[in-house]
C-alpha cells in the first residue's frame, strides 16, 4: 500500500512497518513510519485527536482490541500499568465484579458509591435488598459483605439472605447471636 493520510485510510487499509502515516499535533505535521508510531523517537504524546485505539493482529485485521477513553472525564487521565510480565486478560474477565455498593444502612438508606446498583430497599432492620441495574446471568454469584458502625468495635456479620437475577437480599447481625441492626458502614460486592 502506498503512503496514505489519516483520512484516506479505510476500515479495509492495511498498513505495515516502513509505511508512512502522516501526524499532526498542535500545529505541526510530520510523518511517521508505522513502526515507530508509538515508540519514544515518535511519541504522540496527547494528541486530541485520539479517542480510541485499536491494534488488530498482524495476520488477521477482522480481530484485534480496542481501547476507548470516550468514557474519561475531560481534563483527566487515566493509566493502565502493565507489570512486568504476560496478563491473561481473560482471567480478569472471569472474575469480574459485576456489582458493589457502599451505604448507610441507619434511618434513610443511602448509597454512598457503586457499581452496577440502582437502588438498595430497606426491608426492616438489618434487612435489605440490593437492587441490581443491569441483571445478573443467573443466581450462581458470589455475595461478600463488610458491615461496621463509626466509633463501635462490636462485631457484626452480614449473610445473604435470598438471590434473584435483578438482587441480593442480605440481613445484618451482631455475630453472637440472631439479632437484627442497622449499621451505618456497609459494603457489598457481586462477583461471578
Amino acid at each position: 500500500m502506498a503512503n496514505k493520510e489519516i483520512p484516506e485510510l479505510t476500515a479495509a487499509s492495511t498498513i505495515t512497518g516502513a509505511e508512512l502515516v502522516h501526524v499532526v499535533q498542535g500545529g505541526n505535521s510530520r510523518k511517521v513510519p508505522i513502526d515507530g508510531l508509538f515508540n519514544t523517537t515518535h511519541k504522540i504524546g496527547s494528541a486530541a485527536f485520539l479517542t480510541s485505539l485499536r491494534l488488530y493482529d498482524s495476520t488477521d485485521n477482522t480481530k484485534g482490541i480496542a481501547i476507548d477513553a470516550s468514557a474519561v472525564a475531560t481534563g483527566t487521565t487515566r493509566t493502565i500499568t502493565m507489570p512486568n510480565s504476560n496478563v491473561d486478560l481473560g482471567l480478569v474477565a472471569a472474575a469480574d465484579i459485576k456489582a458493589w455498593v457502599n451505604f448507610n444502612g441507619t434511618g434513610t438508606v443511602a448509597i454512598r458509591a457503586s457499581r452496577n446498583v440502582s437502588s438498595i430497599t430497606d426491608l426492616g432492620v438489618g434487612y435489605y435488598r440490593i437492587n441490581f441495574t443491569t441483571d445478573m446471568a443467573d443466581t450462581n454469584f458470589a455475595t461478600f459483605i463488610s458491615v461496621g458502625t463509626s466509633g463501635s468495635t462490636a462485631a457484626q456479620a452480614g449473610k445473604t439472605f435470598a438471590k434473584n437475577v435483578a438482587w441480593v437480599e442480605i440481613y445484618v447481625t451482631n455475630s453472637s447471636g440472631p439479632t437484627l441492626l442497622d449499621m451505618d458502614d456497609i459494603s457489598v460486592g457481586i462477583l461471578r
